[in-house]
């Protein structure tokens, strides 16, 4: 109930603000759209969704006015017998309730017939949280983590999916694509330097001070800290400038591994020109 007041006044506060002018403004309905063709849908995703779950990793907790615009353009055109087509190559890129989103844009119908239509009926039919051991974000130490990614009844839910899809997959398009030396990426392991051990810890005291309330938001925050400590996994002279160069980084590994490479390809300048089948006859005889 508070999420449907809220929606009211926001959608009153965007009615009010709205110039409109009598002889001049053309709205959605007078454009007389009767199909629309979304290239990259996945940009659309973060519709808000409401649930009564919370404090579980994975849950949808965006509100994006760009998802909320489209929701409301394609609602109305399948409403009018209209049509909508998506296209993306990543209908799902980082939690299971995207699949639930892409159903409500195009199967909205299907959800309500099915008593599915809000989130968590569609979470108790399809999918279910679990426990596990993941590392803190300031890497001080780890932690039990309740999180949204395990699908069941999968078969159900990708022969309910599947009306509104139309899947290609790699091996049926067969694209050209470079094959990857070892089969896959290589793993190169950089053991931390004391300096950047300490910077470690000295983030997991200002997360204490965070959640203890003992430091204002705007002077530190997690999303400082998560930033800070990227950028010191990735060398530790970019989050402390002035600091010594480390006798082992990933930085430094990255160029070792440039630079051996770039030398290696000197013939052909970082390259592997496919030969013609003419060219490749005629170095045969």
């Amino acid at each position: 109930q508070k999420a449907i007041k809220k929606l009211e006044v926001k959608l009153k506060e965007t009615d009010c603000a709205i110039q409109r002018d009598s002889s001049h403004t053309i709205i959605w309905e007078e454009l007389g759209i009767d199909a629309l063709f979304v290239d990259e849908a996945h940009l659309f995703k973060n519709l808000y969704i409401p649930t009564k779950m919370t404090r579980v990793a994975g849950m949808p907790n965006s509100d994006s006015q760009r998802a909320f615009d489209a929701y409301i353009k394609v609602r109305s055109l399948l409403e009018s017998s209209g049509r909508v087509i998506f296209a993306t190559a990543t209908p799902v890129s980082n939690t299971l309730a995207e699949v639930y989103v892409m159903m409500k844009f195009l199967q909205f119908d299907l959800l309500e017939e099915m008593g599915l239509a809000h989130f968590d009926a569609w979470v108790q039919m399809f999918a279910e949280t679990t426990q596990s051991l993941e590392m803190k974000p300031d890497g001080s130490g780890f932690r039990m983590n309740t999180r949204f990614n395990k699908f069941t009844n999968l078969p159900e839910l990708a022969a309910l999916w599947r009306q509104a899809l139309d899947v290609k997959t790699p091996e049926q398009l067969n694209l050209p694509r470079p094959k990857i030396i070892g089969g896959g990426p290589q793993v190169i392991s950089i053991p931390a330097s004391n300096a950047l051990k300490g910077f470690v810890k000295g983030l997991a005291e200002r997360v204490e001070r965070i959640k203890s309330r003992r430091v204002a938001p705007e002077v530190d925050n997690m999303l400082k800290i998560t930033n800070e400590g990227r950028k010191a996994a990735l060398d530790i002279r970019l989050a402390l400038p002035g600091t010594p160069a480390p006798a082992q980084s990933k930085l430094n590994a990255v160029v070792e591994q440039i630079v051996k490479l770039y030398h290696a390809s000197q013939s052909t300048r970082g390259s592997m020109p496919r030969r013609s089948p003419s060219c490749s006859s005629t170095a045969r005889r």
